[in-house]
């Protein structure tokens, strides 16, 4: 991959991170606001993660986020080269 390609795709899974709409979820149900309420909201640091345990991911769970939401004239990052 060059850069810009790379730059693209972690611009795809931040994205994903807080619009899971892949998992059926709102962005409030994100494991990435849930993590940020957890560590410095609430400062509980008590995450309920879903699913709770790594070993309960599945890579169908995994692969939209490699998937991105814009094509490629339409993405933010169109332009890098």
């Amino acid at each position: 991959m060059t850069l810009a390609d790379d730059l693209r795709m972690e611009r795809d899974m931040v994205h994903h991170c807080f619009h899971p709409q892949h998992l059926n979820r709102s962005a409030s149900q994100s494991e990435t606001v849930e993590g940020i309420r957890a560590l410095a909201v609430d400062k509980d640091n008590a995450p309920c993660w879903n699913p709770a345990r790594i070993e309960e991911v599945t890579p169908d769970m995994v692969a939209p986020y490699f998937i991105s939401p814009w094509t490629p004239t339409t993405h933010p990052l169109r332009e890098l080269n």
